[in-house]
């Protein structure tokens, strides 16, 4: 999701904008892939923490930009309905 070039899902464009900056400033960013629920060490505690987490009140999410495409099928499937 986060190398093609044609990415629709704003979340990713964040996280593709936020690593883009951190590696302008000469540091070094690094992803890991870990499997769910597989027995990995601490999973179970980053489950709980993650459920946990899912129950607060979030603040409502506000994306400073997104792909032209997302906005044009936003407003289409809208009109539709």
């Amino acid at each position: 999701m986060l190398t093609g070039p044609k990415t629709y899902n704003p979340p990713a464009h964040v996280a593709k904008r936020n690593i883009r900056d951190i590696v302008e400033e000469d540091m070094e960013v690094r992803l890991f892939w870990v499997r769910a629920h597989a027995g990995t060490a601490g999973n179970e505690r980053a489950d709980e923490l993650a459920g946990t987490s899912a129950l607060k009140k979030k603040p409502a999410v506000d994306y400073e930009r997104f792909p032209l495409l997302y906005a044009k099928k936003t407003i289409r499937t809208a009109s539709l309905d």
